[in-house]
């Protein structure tokens, strides 16, 4: 199965848990996110929220690995953009105090990125977290907080 992005194509990749990207993704970006958190917000939960199908493993992952790291960890999913405000508000309690980090597996055009980040921006006062970050496993655009596995052709 093939999927057009940016005028390419490429092929899906149905992940799982124990897919090497996504284990990859969390050896590489646990020990950062982790690093990151204790040093910067010690007593702050992290809220998870992978981004649809594509971040589901990646955030799974990264919620597993923090969770064995001893740091506080809440899922939030985002199935949809467009139902992310609401979903994001009726957990505004689990959420609140944290660093959020949006989980995705790749960011290829930025577009996700962008409407995701504008939407975070919108809502952030009212979620009163403490820090907001990205972590992908492969950025084109090398605009995320965290990624790994840029050994992956963008062509």
């Amino acid at each position: 199965m093939v999927e057009s992005n940016n005028g390419k194509e490429q092929e899906i990749h149905n992940y799982g848990l124990d897919d090497p990207w996504v284990v990859q993704f969390s050896r590489e970006v646990g020990p950062k996110v982790r690093d990151y958190v204790k040093e910067t917000y010690p007593d702050a939960p992290v809220t998870i929220s992978p981004l649809g199908t594509g971040g589901k493993y990646f955030g799974l992952r990264l919620k597993g690995y923090l969770d064995g790291e001893g740091v506080i960890t809440h899922l939030v999913e985002i199935d949809s953009l467009d139902k992310m405000k609401v979903e994001l508000l009726r957990h505004k309690h689990d959420i609140k105090g944290s660093v959020f980090i949006g989980v995705d597996d790749a960011i290829w055009t930025a577009r996700t990125y962008n409407r995701w980040k504008g939407i975070m921006e919108e809502i952030r006062g009212e979620l009163d977290i403490s820090d907001l970050k990205y972590a992908v496993f492969h950025d084109t655009r090398k605009i995320a907080d965290w990624y790994s596995g840029n050994n992956i052709p963008n062509e």
